[in-house]
Formats: structure tokens, C-alpha cells, sequence
């Protein structure tokens, strides 16, 4: 029983890492495809939302689309996208954003970079609050329990 003092708190400093680092690759990966990618005119195949509900009745609805674009190179390349505007439907061309060398990481984003640090910088502050929540309640925990 004791060791749950200590699991507990690795696991979600370990969490908390994890999706510390998994949101800053994600905003690098973003950033660079705007900044120095090429850019394309790709067309919305499809679009579907997906709910999920907790187990206090709330639903939270997620937006996906399905773009299509064509490389310089006359690669055909098909992505999703989460999270993108809802007034795209389909039929109508976007402007996407892709590397040369890794068409498949595109991007259909409008290129809102301040928002994309704005919106990162809130989620690591608060990944990084919980991960020092979890620090504190570790060494709490060595004053209360031995081990």
C-alpha cells in the first residue's frame, strides 16, 4: 500500500511529461510546415464529427475533415485533420500547407501562429502544474510513510 505513494505520483509525472513533449513536437511540426513548407490548393473530400460524452451527460464534439491535395511532384496525398474550421464542407478547396519531404504531415490549419502558442503555452502551464502537484505530493508522501 505504500508504494502507491510512489507509483501514483511517477505515473502522472511521467504523464505529464510524456504529453508535455507531445504537444511542443506537435506545435514544431506545425509551425515549420507553415513557415517553410510548400503550399498547395487541396479539396475537402469529407467531413464527420465525432461525440464523446462523460459520465456526467456532458458531450464534447470533435470535427474531422478529409483533404485531398496533389504535391508539386503529382503525388496524390490524402490526410484528416482534427479541430479545423466548421464552415469547411465538402466540396470546397483549401489552402494546404505540407513538406517535401513529409507530404503526409499536412496541414489544411488556417496559419494562426500566435493562437498556436497561446493555446500550447496554456496546456504545458497546466501539464506543468500538475506535474509539480505531483512532486509535491511524492515528497509529501516520504515524510508520512516510510519506505
Amino acid at each position: 500500500m505504500d508504494m502507491m505513494f510512489v507509483v501514483v505520483p511517477v505515473g502522472f509525472m511521467a504523464l505529464s511529461g510524456y504529453l508535455i513533449c507531445r504537444r511542443v513536437v506537435r506545435l514544431r511540426r506545425l509551425i515549420v510546415t507553415w513557415r517553410r513548407g510548400d503550399h498547395a490548393e487541396g479539396r475537402c473530400l469529407r467531413t464527420y464529427e465525432t461525440r464523446h460524452s462523460n459520465s456526467k451527460g456532458h458531450t464534447s464534439t470533435t470535427i474531422h475533415h478529409v483533404y485531398e491535395f496533389t504535391t508539386r511532384n503529382g503525388e496524390r496525398i490524402r490526410f484528416e485533420e482534427t479541430d479545423g474550421p466548421s464552415t469547411v464542407v465538402e466540396g470546397d478547396f483549401v489552402a494546404v500547407a505540407y513538406l517535401t519531404d513529409r507530404p503526409d504531415r499536412a496541414t489544411a490549419l488556417p496559419r494562426r501562429e500566435t493562437r498556436e502558442y497561446l493555446l500550447a503555452g496554456g496546456e504545458i502551464a497546466f501539464l506543468v502544474l500538475f506535474f509539480a502537484f505531483a512532486v509535491h505530493f511524492l515528497r509529501s508522501a516520504q515524510t508520512f510513510v516510510s519506505f
